[in-house]
């Protein structure tokens, strides 16, 4: 049985291969119909949960002075922090650049290229997965940080 920490690490990319396996099982494509609108509805996301993230780090740099992220440094666990921090970003980021791409590989008959929407899907998913990984651990922290503030007085 997984513990909470493996699900926790390789949560992400096992969305990201099952949500890719279901939309091969499928037949899945991405007709010319919608793709414009798709792509140009993930690019924005991307760019504005890669913004996000980017507020995330500057408030979490001071953390790791106070006494959670003290505590997190002791056991380990402020790496693996930044790590799901920096994976989000990038998948964000990739994200951005994968529908830009797209958009020039789209084909007014057909829509994206198959191929090319299996990436689409796989790096949509992932990055979904990623961003609610990371809110959840952000949440348990400011959860963890507040109950140890509240200690005080």
């Amino acid at each position: 049985m997984p513990t909470r920490l493996q699900i926790e690490r390789w949560g992400p990319m096992l969305f990201g291969v099952l949500s890719t396996t279901a939309w091969w099982c499928l037949d899945g494509q991405i007709k010319i119909f919608f793709a414009k609108e798709l792509l140009a509805g993930l690019l924005s996301a991307g760019a504005i949960a890669a913004g996000f993230l980017a507020t995330a780090i500057s408030i979490l740099l001071p953390f790791s002075s106070t006494p959670t992220g003290l505590w997190m440094r002791k056991k380990g666990y402020l790496p693996d922090l930044f790590r799901y921090l920096n994976r989000a970003i990038y998948s964000c980021l990739f994200l951005t650049c994968v529908c830009v791409l797209a958009f020039f590989l789209l084909d007014e008959a057909s829509g994206v290229p198959q191929f090319f929407s299996f990436v689409i899907v796989f790096t949509a998913s992932y990055t979904a997965a990623s961003l609610a990984r990371i809110g959840e651990v952000l949440m348990n922290l400011f959860e963890r940080a507040s109950e140890s503030a509240d200690k005080d007085g």
